[in-house]
């Protein structure tokens, strides 16, 4: 028996099967440009063929290096052919037997293939460890997971390269789960990391006003019966560098119906979404069926570009979705390959005139925007593309070099440097855009203003022109669960956000597959226990733990158990966690669960729960340890933990006032003066009030309501906010939190 040490490259074509039962000559064809493509490119790279079955095949590598860079030519022709194909790369010892291959390496590269979404290609830590040194290969991981009888985790990684799909997350389909503790990317309560959650989600949508992922409604904010669904425009020249001209093209024509208001539009992306996340859509259905059917759709557009002898041609069509016939094909345009934009906007004037030509309201067809340049374009495209802040704010600053009047690079620079705590150079950008506001259509000043209030701390006017861009887009799941973000701690208004949670049915969502899904249901959890119905919300965060998300709902579910009276299933839930073996995960569920049963007056459980968590410690005090002692009444011992604590992290506002309070609750007013001090010191244009709210933690737990009422009414007019874990749910604020001062607190931006 023959055994190597390889890299494994499996390689199929998505939704190849359902293709089948609904246009068997194009999924013949997809498989003979795939096949073709595998045998022309592997040899290349040093690599062979080892067999294809099916819609699929297995290649073998020597070089872990030549394999990645097989893998990345291949998805760059697979995409210029218009064939969905999934990679997944490992590399171990396999040995061969009949000209086949085997081993687990073999096993682990075909469940990595199956994580994969079309256009991308994902590879094992192994393969990832080879190339770390290559300059030349960028990555991201996407977690570690629990691979079908594979003992072992695995960490997985996503080539990021031009022309390769960057997902998100790995395909819904794949048959892994993800590891314990693994892909834990923010944690509700904590105001940076709610700032990541809200400002990435606003970025993804509201910046892209030329190519908006979602469903945009009417005027009147209601949704028509029909829209039209703008289909990426496909690049079929075969080569790479025109892509962007594909993408240009499908922009271009998206803003101009958007902006002219002549019709709501889905888009490709947003087709993908629900196809991908949506249960029904297991069951095989043409695209235009799933659109007319689940999506409302009335006409789908859709495109190519391709160049020959250097002139550019964009051909585009017109099908009816409910039918699936072409109702027009419009003229095919053409013109110089190196300067696209006029071609580009011949096409989008076309589709222009076949939809006014159909509305009532062409006499008021607006002015279009002159179009970006074109290298300009290419740097946005690029700095959407990667992960990496510093690449994308690369891109971005030239952006803005190449053309200073293009509105976008603009936004979404300003949110780059917000979302890494450059607030002040985030302000310096906006206040250089609104100095550029001639010319700028409402939607644009729109979103000047919602940058202005959000930067100023003004919650309700931040909240209001949020609002202005959501109703753009409801029913795109990032927009959507931003909003509900949005109207929960901004403006603390509940009915709001089960609002906006209502627009999507929860039970059409797949939630294994889909982050964005558990997102919103976890904050349906949080509007579930505020409004008592602590049943809904254990049923859904169980729900979310079967999903693999863990640390979304485990906070929260401590919350609903407690107010539930459910202490059985709570000790149980309480020992699962501590199982997981996860970094600091039992201790901080027994935090939860000391400062929950202590806000309903379980005082003994409270302790209970507190001595656990230092029990838990084992001689390791952290940033908790001091609120464990302080609800066993030890405050010499609280004492001595914050002190601990803030030699490591000499601004952590918690532990500065735990100790204000219990100097003040001693009686030693100097000592407690100091820290009061730092935290005013702390305070600055940026802080949006968090010194003072953590200020009148202090004076709550010394007893003094008027100070506390003064340093909360100064923390929410400066832009605190209603976060999960404070206000009414803060121990320190259990003796106020039913007056009628601290309700108008609670309220302030409401």
């Amino acid at each position: 028996m023959d055994r190597k040490l390889l890299v494994i490259l499996f390689a199929d074509i998505a939704g190849y099967s359902s293709l089948m039962q609904q246009d068997e000559t194009q999924a013949k064809s997809w498989l003979r440009s795939f096949r073709e493509i595998v045998r022309e490119v592997t040899p290349g790279m040093h690599g062979q063929v080892i067999h294809f079955y099916g819609d699929g095949c297995v290649c073998t590598f020597e070089s872990s290096v030549n394999s990645l860079e097989c893998a990345r030519q291949l998805q760059v022709r697979f995409s210029g052919a218009g064939v969905p194909v999934r990679i997944g790369l490992h590399s171990g010892d396999v040995y061969f037997d009949d000209n086949n291959v085997y081993g687990d390496s073999v096993n682990i590269a075909s469940r990595i293939e199956t994580m994969a979404l079309p256009g991308s290609v994902l590879f094992s830590a192994r393969v990832k460890r080879d190339i770390a040194n290559q300059p030349d290969y960028a990555y991201r991981s996407l977690g570690t997971f629990q691979l079908k009888n594979i003992a072992e985790p695995l960490e997985v990684f996503a080539l990021e390269a031009e022309g390769i799909v960057l997902p998100k997350e790995i395909s819904p389909t794949a048959k892994v789960r993800k590891a314990p503790g693994s892909g834990k990317t923010f944690s509700f309560g904590i105001r940076e990391a709610v700032f990541t959650l809200v400002l990435l989600a606003i970025v993804l949508v509201i910046t892209n006003w030329a190519s908006i992922s979602g469903m945009l409604q009417g005027k009147d904010g209601k949704s028509e019966n029909a829209s039209i669904a703008v289909m990426d425009f496909q690049n079929i020249s075969g080569q790479e560098e025109y892509q962007v001209l594909a993408k240009m093209a499908t922009n271009r024509i998206i803003h101009a119906i958007t902006q002219n208001n002549l019709a709501q539009v889905v888009t490709g992306d947003l087709v993908d979404d629900y196809q991908k996340v949506m249960t029904s859509s297991v069951v095989p259905v043409s695209r235009y069926s799933f659109m007319n059917k689940e999506m409302q759709v009335g006409e789908v557009i859709e495109g190519n570009i391709y160049v020959q002898q250097d002139t550019l041609y964009i051909e585009c069509t017109i099908t009816d979705a409910a039918t699936g016939e072409v109702v027009k094909g419009l003229p095919t345009v053409s013109g110089p390959a190196n300067q696209p934009m006029e071609t580009i906007n011949e096409m989008r004037q076309s589709v222009l005139g076949y939809l006014v030509s159909k509305s009532d309201g062409a006499q008021n067809l607006l002015l279009e925007q002159d179009p970006p340049k074109y290298d300009a374009y290419r740097e946005l495209t690029l700095a959407k593309g990667t992960s990496d802040y510093k690449k994308q704010r690369g891109h971005l600053i030239k952006a803005i070099q190449l053309d200073p009047d293009y509105f976008e690079p603009k936004m979404e620079l300003i949110a780059n440097y917000y979302n890494n705590d450059e607030t002040a150079k985030a302000d310096s950008m906006l206040a250089v855009s609104q100095l550029q506001t001639e010319g700028a259509d409402a939607r644009q000043l729109n979103l000047l203003n919602f940058y202005d209030a959000l930067l100023k701390g003004k919650n309700n006017l931040a909240y209001e022109f949020l609002r202005n861009e959501y109703n753009h887009a409801p029913y795109d799941l990032t927009s959507n669960y931003s909003a509900m973000v949005v109207a929960l701690q901004f403006v603390n208004r509940l009915d709001d956000a089960l609002e906006v949670y209502k627009e999507i049915p929860e039970e059409k969502l797949d939630y294994a597959g889909c982050s964005r899904c558990r997102i919103r249901m976890f904050l349906r959890m949080y509007i579930d226990i505020e409004l008592g119905n602590y049943s809904d919300a254990i049923r859904r965060g169980e729900e979310l733990i079967a999903a693999g998300d863990e640390e979304w709902s485990d906070d929260l579910l401590v919350r609903a158990y407690i107010r539930s009276g459910n202490w059985d299933q709570l000790d149980r839930f309480l020992q699962t966690a501590k199982n997981r073996q996860e970094q600091d995960t039992p201790e901080m569920l027994y935090r939860r669960a000391a400062v929950e049963a202590l806000n309903i007056g379980e005082i003994t459980r409270a302790r209970d729960y507190s001595r656990a968590l230092i029990a838990d410690q084992q001689g390791k005090p952290n940033k908790v340890t001091g609120q464990a002692y302080y609800i066993l009444g030890d405050m010499e011992r609280a004492i001595d933990a914050c002190a601990q604590y803030l030699q490591e992290d000499s601004t952590h506002y918690e532990s500065l006032s735990y100790l204000a309070g219990i100097h003040l609750l001693k009686g030693d007013e100097e000592q407690a003066g100091k820290y009061l001090k730092y935290l005013d010191q702390l305070s600055g244009p940026y802080t949006y009030g968090e010194p003072d709210y953590w200020k009148a933690r202090a004076y709550a737990i010394a007893g003094d309501k008027e100070s506390a009422y003064h340093s909360l009414e100064a923390s929410v007019s400066k832009g605190f906010w209603n976060t999960f874990y404070y206000f009414h749910h803060d121990l320190a604020f259990q003796e106020m939190k039913d007056e009628a001062r601290f309700h108008a607190v609670r309220n302030f931006w409401k």
